[in-house]
């Protein structure tokens, strides 16, 4: 028998040779816009002890009497799939309203115990109830939304699985139940997805390179002993600062380094900005110098900043840029959520996996107590070297403001003594680099 290893869950299921995949498939409501894409089989296979899954059509699978796994891989966030109306989409369908009339077969076959539905969102990370704890505008709850549809369509929760990017899911969940006396619940998976693609090397696929050759067994292609000699025998710039999309916080953070002169010397990718369309959230970012119209006209002029690629339509997730690393003291991580979603959701992308990767120490633009996270998750940080204590701080702009000052300390040090830095910290970039080649992270459950 197979074990689905859940926090505070462990379901019995079927023998492994006796499961099979069927994937969604749905006729879409917008066609350029999808909300089902194939789901990320590794996430269940992981947890099925890293078995394969055969991928069967429905009709086989019920022809064979399998238990069948429906996967369904959502795109964007609860709001797209859960069909949240809005003035471009007025009459958008939830989906669970569109599987019960165009899968009906399907459903019918796992209400009568044939089967658990997949919802796969682990390439995101959007909380499933967001509450008047974060900054955003009100109170959605797509729990509510998603035990309402269950309940109208007869799916038992206990058929639904939930993976998702979001480390707080679990956390959050279960404080939306106690709060509102639910005992039926559907089945959390918290997945370290990018962190799982670290591991398996996925990032070096795209690696701009014809005689890159992935090494075998080892997912390093940056050693500890390569930084030092290249940084004791090259011109080091201070930090790098890779950024394709352009969010709030990238866009105030590069105003910020712009008003501490930290730009130059540094290596920094950024897309163009129109002044009419920085994405700079004024209900966040104000109260600050840096955030005035003429630093914000500079930072338009300045961009776009090109380093590794001269596009910045195409997703990057999975190249990995040596050269900057090797030419950097340090790596200045832009997360995807800075100020979002307090309290709601943790997530950490690639972003923060590829300098653990290349053993290159980092400071983190990120979601308060990103840092807190990142240990409870086994890793180390660097506040042995380092003042770390921006992590702590609540306010988005005071905390960019003490990231900002601690890198200008960070960019006044000279060669020797990064150098001695480096020696200090090897034995925590070696440590982080082999936790994550070492650790199964497909089947990460909790902390």
């Amino acid at each position: 028998m197979l074990k689905l290893v859940q926090e505070k869950l462990l379901i019995m299921i079927v023998r492994t040779q006796d499961i099979v995949r069927v994937n969604c498939s749905i006729v879409e409501y917008d066609p350029d816009r999808p909300r089902v894409r194939l789901a990320q089989y590794f996430v269940m296979n992981n947890i099925l002890n890293e078995n394969k899954i055969t991928t069967l059509s429905f009709d086989e699978a019920r022809k064979q009497g399998k238990f069948i796994i429906y996967e369904i891989g959502t795109t964007e966030g609860p709001h797209w799939w859960l069909g949240y109306k809005n003035s471009d989409h007025p009459t958008m369908p939830n989906l669970f309203d569109v599987l019960n009339k165009q899968q009906f077969e399907i459903l019918k076959y796992i209400i009568n115990g044939n089967g658990v539905i997949h919802i796969d969102q682990c390439l995101e990370s959007f909380p499933l109830w967001v509450n008047d704890s974060t900054f955003e505008e009100k109170e959605i709850c797509y729990y509510k939304n998603i035990h309402d549809k269950c309940k109208i369509h007869n799916i038992p929760l206990s058929k639904i699985f939930y993976s998702t990017s979001n480390l707080m899911e679990n956390e959050l969940y279960d404080r939306w139940c106690k709060e509102n006396n639910i005992q039926e619940k559907m089945n959390i998976i918290c997945d370290l997805f990018f962190a799982r693609l670290a591991k398996d090397g996925f990032f070096y696929s795209g690696y701009n390179d014809n005689n890159f050759t992935f090494p075998e067994n080892d997912i390093s292609v940056l050693t500890f002993e390569e930084h030092i000699n290249y940084k004791q025998h090259n011109d080091i710039k201070t930090f790098s600062c890779l950024n394709r999309v352009i969010r709030p916080h990238r866009v105030a953070f590069l105003a910020m380094l712009n008003h501490y002169n930290m730009i130059n010397g540094s290596e920094l990718s950024f897309d163009k900005l129109n002044l009419d369309q920085t994405n700079l959230n004024r209900d966040i970012f104000f109260n600050h110098s840096a955030f005035d119209d003429r630093n914000i006209k500079a930072i338009e002029q300045l961009t776009p900043l090109y380093l590794d690629v001269t596009e910045f339509e195409t997703n990057q997730a999975q190249s990995f840029f040596k050269e900057t690393y090797l030419n950097t003291w340090y790596s200045a991580i832009t997360e995807t959520y800075f100020y979002e979603y307090y309290n709601t959701s943790m997530f950490f992308s690639e972003k923060i996996f590829k300098p653990v990767c290349a053993m290159h120490p980092f400071v983190l633009v990120g979601q308060q107590f990103s840092l807190e996270y990142f240990k409870k998750l086994g890793f180390k940080t660097f506040d042995s070297v380092w003042d770390e204590n921006y992590d702590t701080i609540r306010d988005p702009v005071q905390r960019m403001d003490a990231i900002c000052k601690l890198m200008q300390n960070l960019n006044r040090k000279s060669k020797h003594e990064w150098i001695e830095i480096y020696y200090k910290i090897q034995p925590i970039l070696i440590h982080n680099f082999n936790h994550l080649k070492d650790t199964p992270w497909g089947s990460y459950a909790k902390f």
